[in-house]
């Protein structure tokens, strides 16, 4: 059965503006009548995964008119990186049928029949979604610039801010982000630099 998706991909910015990349966040809107599982890949094929991970992509499914949150944190991890070190330079993301995950339930059968659909997308072809998100978002954009205009302030002038509810303190060569929660992170050795 031929699997005809419509994916709406979005890259949001992540609040913290001082790590070395932002944490770019990936949504997938399932627009299909069917279950769907998410992966994605440096190469233009699926990767290859032990059939045991089947059971994670069932239950992270994305069902449909469900719309799910993919993150790939990191300097060295996000997606502008994965997308640098991929064979066509774009990112390759791919759309199983969690039915067909089901019936055969064997991974490298799914990939080597190419019972998957394969999506490719270059940084400049995500850039007009971007955009048309943060129009329709301009709140949460406004967040993100705030969270990133107080890191920045505790980092530049080594001292504690704090707004929306999240806290920053450089103290001792390190910055500590104290969540609403009460959680806290920490980043040692911060710089500001440009993305």
């Amino acid at each position: 059965m031929k699997l005809h998706l419509f994916l709406i991909l979005i890259i949001l910015v992540s609040i913290a503006g001082t790590c070395d990349y932002n944490d770019n966040r990936l949504n997938i809107k399932n627009n299909s009548n069917h279950a769907i599982a998410f992966d994605y890949s440096i190469d233009t094929t699926l990767e290859k995964r032990a059939n045991d991970n089947i059971p994670f992509y069932i239950r992270e499914k994305i069902l449909p008119g469900e719309t799910k949150s993919k993150s790939k944190p990191g300097s060295t991890q996000g997606w502008p990186f994965l997308i640098q070190r991929s064979n066509n330079k774009k990112l390759n993301v791919f759309i199983i049928n969690i039915d067909t995950l089901l019936k055969y339930n064997d991974w490298e059968y799914i990939r080597n029949h190419r019972l998957y659909k394969r999506y490719s997308f270059t940084e400049e072809e995500l850039k007009p979604l971007v955009d048309a998100w943060r129009a329709a978002n301009p709140n949460i954009v406004r967040f993100w610039w705030d969270v990133d205009r107080a890191a920045l302030t505790a980092v530049r002038e080594r001292t504690t801010t704090e707004t929306h509810g999240i806290r920053f303190a450089y103290q001792s060569g390190m910055l500590f982000i104290t969540l609403p929660s009460g959680r806290r992170l920490a980043y040692v050795k911060p710089r500001i630099g440009t993305n």
